[in-house]
């Protein structure tokens, strides 16, 4: 499995339609609110289909640890579990949960959107998943939730 993630600079390199809309509606939504937006910005009527492929992790402090509080349909089906109410660090696989706690983690202190791209084994086949990794902050500007939209084979609508 390879991972890498770093800081969106541009949007045009996110691959997914997805990616840019979703990293779109956050950047206008920060924008207005000076601030990453809040976890009410997980929202039908903003996000509408994007939901399908979302995660929310609440964040944790003391130690830093990630719950899953929402796992998009899509995703769900496609991996054939549900991570909800889970944490990060008890995914079964550790490779995969340490590239998604290295990517919440670095949301968090950052405090801006993160492109991740990894090639990892899934579902019994090679798979290319690009997310973006956007911060969630809370009305004094502490990131409490972390959104992540996540692209299965990169360019499959599935």
């Amino acid at each position: 499995m390879t991972t890498t993630w770093a800081p969106i600079v541009d949007p045009g390199q996110l691959k997914d339609i997805r990616l840019r809309l979703l990293l779109a509606h956050w950047s206008a939504a920060a924008a207005k609110r000076g601030q990453p937006p809040s976890k009410e910005f997980v929202d039908k009527a903003e996000l509408g289909d994007l939901l399908d492929w979302i995660f929310l992790y609440r964040v944790e402090r003391d130690p830093l640890r990630f719950l899953y509080i929402l796992c998009g349909a899509k995703i769900s089906r496609r991996v054939g579990v549900s991570l909800t109410g889970k944490y990060v660090h008890d995914h079964p696989n550790p490779e995969v949960r340490d590239g998604i706690t290295a990517s919440l983690t670095a949301a968090v202190t950052s405090g801006v959107p993160h492109r991740v791209e990894s090639r990892r084994r899934l579902l019994d086949r090679e798979m290319l998943t690009e997310v973006v990794v956007a911060p969630l902050a809370g009305s004094d500007g502490i990131v409490d939730h972390v959104l992540a939209l996540q692209i299965l084979d990169i360019g499959d609508d599935a």
